[in-house]
């Protein structure tokens, strides 16, 4: 893998974790709220386009790289915002286990 620099991480994203909130009728609402934002290159990786029982769905993966921070988590429970569009974390790589570079491939899933 290669090194990575302070310098190519341009580009603002938010990481989210889902909570449910009660919707006044018994039932639960998904919303997610925010952990934190980051700095982070992105860089995307794959596209992949199926076409299963009548519906196409085109999907790309991403790989965000960013500052490791000990004083919080990022697990494929998350979501990350950037700009207005939104990837689901597939994985989470400590870069060489030196604890400080994160490695996140997530997944963003194309309207068509």
């Amino acid at each position: 893998m290669p090194e990575y620099s302070a310098g190519s991480m341009r580009k603002n994203i938010t990481f989210q974790t889902e909570v449910r909130a009660a919707d006044g009728g018994g039932g639960y609402v998904q919303t997610f709220a925010t952990n934190f934002t980051a700095y982070s290159s992105v860089n995307p990786i794959s596209g992949n386009e199926q076409y299963k029982q009548g519906v196409l769905s085109d999907t790309q993966v991403y790989e965000f790289v960013t500052r490791y921070r000990s004083d919080k988590t990022v697990t494929p429970s998350n979501r990350i915002l950037w700009g207005s569009r939104v990837f689901q974390v597939k994985s989470v790589i400590n870069h060489m286990e030196r604890n400080k570079y994160w490695v996140i491939r997530a997944e963003e899933k194309v309207a068509t």
